[in-house]
């Protein structure tokens, strides 16, 4: 039987949950970047791999930095565009190690598929500048 605490946790964890007719939680989407992340990564590559339109990328690369989660770089200009890369923090590792626990504990099959993303992301870093 679960202890109240674990109970609590769930619960919150349920009300995270997308919206109806959305795919995914605000959570579940912060999530997915900071898994696709491994090593500095240009927006365009987050973009792909996470499945996210461009607007809807900026707002959460924002706020993730804000939270500390992501630290932004700016890199030289090219074709007279700043070029940008973001990279998980350390902080940022702590928060997807906690949700990666929690999906496991659950035993969600969400667990696999995005072990299986982080598994295929070592390709989309690049060497920081």
């Amino acid at each position: 039987m679960a202890s109240q605490g674990e109970g609590e946790l769930v619960q919150s964890i349920v009300a995270l949950r997308a919206p109806h007719g959305s795919r995914r939680s605000r959570v579940e989407i912060y999530m997915d970047i900071l898994n696709v992340m491994n090593g500095p990564s240009l927006p365009t590559n987050i973009m792909y791999r996470t499945n996210l339109s461009w607007k809807p990328l900026q707002e959460c690369l924002a706020r993730l930095t804000e939270l500390g989660l992501v630290k932004e770089y700016g890199g030289p200009i090219a074709d007279r565009r700043i070029v940008k890369a973001y990279e998980r923090t350390t902080e940022g590792e702590k928060v997807l190690g906690a949700y990666r626990s929690i999906l496991e504990g659950l035993g969600s099959p969400s667990f696999l598929i995005f072990e299986q993303v982080r598994a295929g992301s070592k390709s989309n870093s690049i060497s920081p500048s």
